[in-house]
């Protein structure tokens, strides 16, 4: 897309507004949508995927790869090179319907709309997709928490129009990722299915830089579901859900992520304690309403200052305080 102004996103004091989509403007629009809260960020990339011109990014601060530069013929130049790299898809989803595959570059789809309200962190998208076998209304919402670092959560909704039939769901954790369109960075050591939950391990090639990854299933579709079987591949896990679907019928699945980087203070228990009383609705209220702020708990503790200490208050408030004070 050439760098020129346009007026492609909808004008509004408070939120980002994409109505419609143009695969011209997809990369620039995952950019636009992306979600961050200093200790991890993801670009607006589709859960679902998108066989089209796409830049899936999973980022946790920190979290690093090197590998050798490209000799440049000459001596004074580095011989290696170390950069924040692609990592786990947390968001990681794939729809069909009736054996039909969801993929907005090929599927036929309409109504389409997406928002980043900036004052909650909630993004939000929604169309109809029109099926062999009737259309259907999908919405998908996701949400980065502001006050808990690791924490994360999507809500994919399925409302059918004049759709009868059957819907197979999957999602998981998936360290098969690609960085820059080249190179697979991260092995798994370790990854599990169990009853609506996975679980993953991954770590660099290179530097051995570790993230760990818990997700929990809920929501109508899964109380519905017929089928719920976990899959394990080489570097990823994910449950399939299979569901019957009546005309007028909505169904919801929740996602409840945490992720573990080097720069958590979570242990392994302490997340299993935390992911069952997760949900989408308590990461968005508690994100919503504002709190700590991620960032700073690491930066005082990189001053030798823990969280817990009563001075962390007035520590960072002094050099961190307006500019405009005197």
């Amino acid at each position: 897309m050439a760098k020129i102004a346009d007026s492609y996103f909808k004008a509004d004091p408070w939120k980002i507004i994409e109505e419609g989509f143009d695969a011209d403007h997809g990369t620039v629009a995952e950019s636009v949508f992306s979600l961050g809260n200093e200790y991890m960020g993801v670009r607006g990339y589709f859960e679902e995927g998108y066989s089209g011109d796409t830049l899936l990014g999973s980022y946790f601060n920190g979290v690093y790869e090197k590998q050798k530069a490209k000799a440049p013929g000459y001596k004074g130049i580095v011989q290696e090179t170390e950069f924040m790299v692609n990592s786990l898809d947390w968001l990681y989803t794939g729809i069909e319907a009736c054996g039909e595959k969801l993929d907005l570059a090929t599927s036929d789809f309409s109504d389409y709309r997406r928002e980043l309200d900036l004052k909650t962190g909630l993004l939000k998208r929604c169309f109809v997709w029109h099926t062999k076998a009737g259309s259907v209304r999908l919405c998908f919402e996701r949400v980065i928490s502001m006050t808990d670092n690791e924490k994360a959560a999507t809500l994919l909704t399925i409302k059918s129009i004049d759709f009868n039939g059957r819907f197979n769901v999957k999602s998981g954790l998936n360290f098969d990722t690609v960085h820059a369109g080249e190179k697979k960075l991260w092995s798994c050591s370790e990854h599990r299915a169990g009853e609506n939950m996975c679980h993953i391990k991954g770590k660099t090639v290179a530097t051995g830089m570790a993230v760990e990854s818990f997700c929990i299933f809920d929501g109508s579709l899964v109380k519905k579901a017929s089928e719920s079987t976990g899959v394990k591949e080489d570097k990823k896990v994910y449950i399939n859900y299979t569901v019957d679907i009546e005309k007028g019928e909505e169904v919801k699945l929740e996602k409840s992520v945490i992720n573990i980087s080097p720069l958590s203070d979570l242990t392994v228990p302490m997340a299993l304690n935390e992911l069952q009383g997760m949900s989408f609705n308590n990461v968005y209220s508690a994100s919503k309403t504002g709190g700590a702020k991620p960032g700073r708990d690491r930066i005082l503790r990189s001053w030798g200052i823990p969280r817990t200490s009563r001075e962390s208050d007035s520590v960072y408030s002094r050099c961190f305080r307006p500019i405009t004070e005197p």
